[in-house]
């Protein structure tokens, strides 16, 4: 019989700056927002606005991969409710399929942000070739979002790798006919 593995109850969360002041990069994000949000006078450019969207886009896209590579061979948007239906049956705890599905959330929430992103940018540059100005509320929410699920994705990671062993370790138990480390098997 394996030892269960016992459900994380304090994790340590890396510390994560997304675009923090203390970069020059976060400086222009901080005067970028600023100037969004009307708090400081001044125009904004179309170019300061998609690379703004571009560089929050690519933070996203690399946490995001970073779950991926923490996950393994198989998408992790393939993780849904049959699969953690399927995974508690077989002996999988509760927390891990949990961190898995939250895992697996995050990764969808990235790929329609990501989409959105591009979306946004493209109507940018043809709204500036028009002379047309950007909507700055929606465009504040995206890169606010765009940022605060890139950096849910990076302190998610550490959860991602421990429910990915303890899903592991349940499916070889019951692979081979064993009590998984959660209880009997289903």
């Amino acid at each position: 019989r394996i030892a269960s593995l016992p459900p994380p109850l304090a994790w340590a969360t890396p510390k994560v700056e997304v675009g923090g002041a203390q970069t020059p990069e976060g400086t222009r994000n901080a005067a970028l927002r600023r100037r969004l949000r009307g708090l400081e006078p001044g125009a904004i450019s179309a170019e300061a606005l998609v690379r703004a969207l571009r560089r929050a886009r690519g933070r996203l896209e690399a946490a995001a991969q970073a779950l991926a590579t923490t996950w393994g061979s198989e998408p992790l948007l393939r993780f849904d409710a049959v699969s953690a239906t399927l995974a508690r049956e077989r002996g999988a705890e509760v927390w891990a399929v949990a961190f898995a599905r939250e895992a697996a959330r995050l990764a969808e929430e990235a790929r329609a942000l990501g989409d959105r992103a591009a979306l946004y940018e493209a109507q940018i540059l043809v709204g500036s070739r028009q002379g047309r100005a950007a909507a700055r509320v929606p465009l504040l929410w995206l890169l606010d979002r765009l940022e605060h699920v890139a950096t849910q994705a990076t302190t998610h990671r550490p959860r991602l790798a421990s429910a990915r062993l303890a899903l592991d370790v349940a499916f070889a138990a019951w692979g081979r006919g064993e009590a998984p480390p959660g209880g009997a098997l289903g």
